[in-house]
């Protein structure tokens, strides 16, 4: 039966726990069928791009947004 608790702990609570005052009982562990079965999603090209754009226009006018040929290059040398 599940532990019940008077209110729910707010992030600052929650992130000052240590690993082991977590309970985890209720999640299974990771077999060998989890990983013969998983895959690895990688974000698409557009997402990528879409990213680096937000972060250059969330950089404010003091730091303006790098040339749009920049951050192709710079998401293409990552690829490798």
């Amino acid at each position: 039966m599940p532990r019940q608790f008077d209110k729910e702990a707010s992030p600052e609570q929650l992130a000052a726990l240590s690993d082991d005052d977590i309970d985890t009982i209720d999640i299974p562990d990771l077999d060998e069928r989890f990983w013969e079965r998983a895959k690895l999603d990688q974000p698409s090209f557009i997402a990528e791009l879409e990213a680096a754009i937000d972060v250059g226009l969330k950089s404010g006018p003091s730091e303006p947004m790098e040339p749009m040929s920049v951050l192709i290059a710079r998401f293409r040398k990552n690829l490798k």
